[in-house]
């Protein structure tokens, strides 16, 4: 099995409860050929804070936009700095189970899919 470089892209306004454990699912995947991007679209309860100080402890690249932008144009910019041969789109208060990655890419590689999603 080929191992390609996924990108998971955590989008995230004002989740100060939630984003660690968004960010902790991303980074303790089965499937380890990943990077992840965490995108702050201006939050105001001290997450983009909360995203420095974990960013000092645990290996991800996060963006901490000036202005909102939305979800999708903060997805877009995080899309643009990912080097993954495919991309998880997670939102910043959702988590992913542990073999997700993995599942994921196997099921890409073994068909003719071009998208891989789930609940």
């Amino acid at each position: 099995m080929k191992y390609p470089w996924v990108s998971i892209i955590v989008v995230s306004h004002n989740h100060i409860k939630y984003v660690a454990e968004a960010i902790h699912s991303a980074l303790n995947q089965s499937y380890h050929n990943v990077e992840v991007l965490v995108v702050d679209d201006c939050s105001t309860d001290g997450t983009a804070e909360k995203l420095k100080s974990m960013g000092q402890e645990f290996r991800f690249d996060s963006i901490l936009l000036d202005e909102p932008t939305g979800y999708c144009k903060s997805f877009n910019l995080g899309l643009a700095a990912a080097r993954g041969d495919y991309i998880i789109d997670l939102a910043g208060d959702d988590a992913l189970l542990f073999d997700r990655v993995e599942k994921g890419v196997t099921g890409l590689q073994s068909s003719q899919a071009a998208v891989d999603f789930c609940d």
